[in-house]
Formats: structure tokens, sequence, C-alpha cells
């Protein structure tokens, strides 16, 4: 606390030539003979941490450092290092997703797994039938891990993912009309939302028919449903979500 002379109201008065208000502390610190006023504690100075941030669906990541020691602090100021390769990033943070680069409507045609006739061929026969509940992703890399001719080329020595163009969380089903092929890193990207940029990656063909399918789901579940036997907190295990 400020010492206060013997003013009646209690006003406080300026503080003495040994004692300053840092903006760094919460209360009045001494400042030794010689000592800068204007300079940030040891711990301001030694500060840096690293902060990742996510915006418009692109993650990006920023790096907050503090001034050099010669440098007068001023709280508002800051340095931001952009970091553009993954070795120059520290061990606690993600190295930033790149965009997705555009396919050739031949990789299309490949990664979209309603192209795949074998492939639905093999749905239909086991998991066609009434209740069965579609094919889940598990499933879909189980049947190309043992019929690998069916991955596209340039998958081939990546990990990459089965993804629904329909996300599942947003009313997307588990089918081969509606799984695409890609990149692990490019899925992660788009995450789980129907986007211009994404129905650009799959095309046109493949985005028409996963939307149709989905709506021929809904359309279908409306004649056959009875909603009004839906409880919240009973039924509530059927809407989590299953790969």
């Amino acid at each position: 606390m400020l010492s206060k002379d013997s003013d009646p109201k209690g006003r406080a008065q300026s503080p003495t030539p040994t004692v300053v208000l840092s903006r760094f502390f919460n209360n009045a610190e001494d400042i030794g003979d010689g000592a800068r006023v204007d300079a940030p504690p040891p711990k301001a100075r030694a500060s840096a941490r690293p902060r990742a941030t996510r915006s418009a669906g692109r993650r990006t990541i920023e790096v907050v450092a503090p001034t050099s020691e010669g440098d007068i602090h001023s709280p508002d100021k800051e340095i931001m290092l952009a970091l553009d390769t993954a070795s120059e990033l520290p061990d606690s943070i993600t190295p930033p997703l790149k965009i997705p680069t555009p396919l050739t409507k031949e990789q299309q045609f490949e990664c979209y797994l309603g192209n795949c006739a074998p492939l639905m061929m093999y749905a239909r026969e086991r998991y066609g039938d009434l209740g069965a509940g579609g094919i889940t992703t598990r499933q879909v890399r189980a049947w190309l891990k043992a019929n690998p001719q069916y991955i596209p080329e340039h998958l081939l020595g990546i990990e990459f993912h089965v993804d629904h163009i329909v996300g599942d969380g947003i009313g997307g089903h588990s089918w081969p009309l509606n799984f695409f092929l890609m990149p692990k890193t490019d899925n992660l990207w788009f995450g789980g939302w129907l986007t211009l940029d994404k129905r650009r990656y799959v095309g046109m063909p493949a985005w028409t028919a996963a939307t149709t399918f989905t709506m021929w789901c809904a359309q279908k579940s409306r004649a056959t449903l009875p909603f009004g036997t839906f409880d919240p907190v009973t039924d509530k295990f059927l809407s989590k979500r299953s790969r």
C-alpha cells in the first residue's frame, strides 16, 4: 500500500522517490539505486508462451514472445513470431494444418467409394439388411486392407481416412455412397462441416450422390419411423456416433 500523509480526507499522495507503482505488480515495489522503473519484472521478461488458435475453419499457430532485454517493455506490445515449418515449433505445439491440395477428376472418381463396385456389393450382401445400421468406417478400412488394389495410388504409403461426405454428426449415414477417401490431414482440416471447399474437393458427382442418398434416408425415415416414440433420455445412446 502507498503511504499517505496526514491529509484529513485520507487522499493518497505521490510516491516517494524510492517507491514506484509498477505496471507489472499489484503493489508498490521498492526500486534500488540505478534501477529502471519502466523495465518489466523478471517473470514478465521470461514469460514467452505458445498459443494455438483456430479461425475460419483453419488452424493457425501464434507464439507470443517477450521483448528483448534492451527494449522498454510495454504491456500492449507483443512480438508475434510466425512459425512456418514444423521443425521450428516447440514440442508442445501441433503444426498448423495445410490447405488440402485439389484433386484431379480421376482422383475424385477413385476416392469416392460409391464408385467402388466390389465394395458396394460387399456392403449390400453383408450390411444391407434391415437393422444392420450400414457399414462403419472401421469395417471399410478392414475391407480395404484385405483388398489394397482398390486404394487410390496417391494414397499409398500415407495415412488416410474414410470420410463421411455428409458428416455423421449432422445426419450423414455410414454407407459407401457417403464415403470418400482422403489423407488424414485433409479430413482434419475439413472437420465435420459441409462447406463449399469440401464440395470442390470431392467433386460434384460424389457430392450430389452423397447428398441425394442422405435425403433419401431422411424421406424413408419419415414414412417408417414412429417419431412419437422417441425419448430424449432413454434413446440418447442411439444418437452417439459410431465408427
